[in-house]
């Protein structure tokens, strides 16, 4: 709700994080908050970024060979 309440500030968060992020040139992006995976996922795909971005959760899982993650 607060990317659509605050569309303006959240615009320039998720491109300020994404920003930061980046230049790090992650081989993935980890978090445990789904709504600011889902944002910071599409707005990278948007800006043509391949950045695969999971939930802490399924990166776990993934390492220890529980489930396949992409």
């Amino acid at each position: 709700t607060f990317a659509v309440k605050s569309a303006a500030v959240s615009t320039a968060m998720t491109e300020d994080k994404c920003r930061l992020l980046l230049k790090s040139n992650p081989d993935v992006i980890v978090s445990g908050d789904s709504g600011c995976l889902m944002n910071l996922g599409e707005h990278l795909k948007f800006k043509g970024h391949d950045t695969n971005c999971l939930h802490l959760a399924s990166f776990i899982a993934k390492r220890f060979g529980v489930i396949h993650a992409k």
